[in-house]
């Protein structure tokens, strides 16, 4: 571990409290513009594809996963008090943001 990063216990990292799960399973990222409703299998892919970017696996948008741009940029903007985020595209660099702390597979 870094020495700029702080160390946070497991119980800090929670996922989003505008996100939620239905009856049905699937999940809803619900803020006061916006209404996304994906399976528990997408959101799986969009961490999968997290990391992969951080692991410079990936690095154009053409290998994202369907809705993980829109869904990314919406969930760091409502994410509360969680340290972790989503690496997004930068167009002005032409590249994924990889200065965010990546999600413990933990939390799902």
């Amino acid at each position: 571990m870094s020495t700029n990063q702080v160390f946070r216990p497991k119980s800090h990292y929670k996922l989003s409290p505008y996100l939620t799960q239905c009856n049905d399973s699937m999940l809803i990222l619900k803020t006061d513009d916006i209404t996304y409703t994906i399976h528990p299998y997408q959101l799986s892919l969009y961490v999968a594809f997290d990391k992969d970017v951080r692991r410079l696996d990936v690095t154009i948008m053409e290998d994202i996963p369907f809705g993980y741009a829109e869904f990314a940029l919406v969930y760091n903007k409502h994410k509360g008090d969680n340290p972790c985020a989503f690496c997004v595209w930068d167009d002005n660099s032409s590249s994924f943001t990889r200065d965010t702390i990546p999600f413990p597979s933990s939390i799902f």
